[in-house]
């Protein structure tokens, strides 16, 4: 089960929580869990820097942050910055949903144990999420593929 909550805010026009939503869920279910609960949590720029210095010691926002718990019921937390969602899909060329569906799927996948500490497996990570994305996506024109970080 996917708890989705929303901490930021009113939501940029035209992102729809529900499909935030279903696209950790398509996650969870991709990698083996779909009765395991997971928190996505949509925060500020200031709420995932508190998160990131209080347990990385990085003071400083970044997109998504993921916390896996070790546990047969739960799957873990993960937060997603909404400001910083929307100054990257302005990098990327993708709406603001997009690029927030980009990052639940992201910290999704770290929950899972997929790790992006090389640039292989960065590449395999962003790969899998790709065809996630892709398999959400209805209607309307094709997404432009996100570019790696760097």
């Amino acid at each position: 089960m996917i708890e989705l909550l929303n901490r930021s805010g009113r939501l940029p026009r035209g992102v729809r929580a529900g499909r935030i939503k279903s696209a950790a869920e398509k996650t969870a279910k991709f990698g083996g869990a779909p009765g395991k609960y997971a928190c996505v949590m949509l925060v500020k720029d200031e709420g995932i820097r508190r998160l990131n210095r209080k347990y990385f010691g990085r003071n400083r926002a970044t997109d998504v942050i993921a916390f896996p718990m070790e546990d047969e019921y739960l799957l873990g937390d993960v937060a997603v910055s909404v400001d910083t969602a929307k100054r990257q899909c302005r990098a990327y060329g993708n709406t603001v949903e997009r690029e927030l569906m980009t990052l639940a799927v992201h910290g999704m996948l770290h929950l899972l144990g997929y790790d992006d500490s090389t640039a292989k497996r960065r590449a395999e990570m962003d790969k899998t999420a790709e065809k996630m994305l892709e398999s959400l996506r209805k209607g309307g024109g094709r997404w432009k593929k996100r570019k790696s970080a760097k």
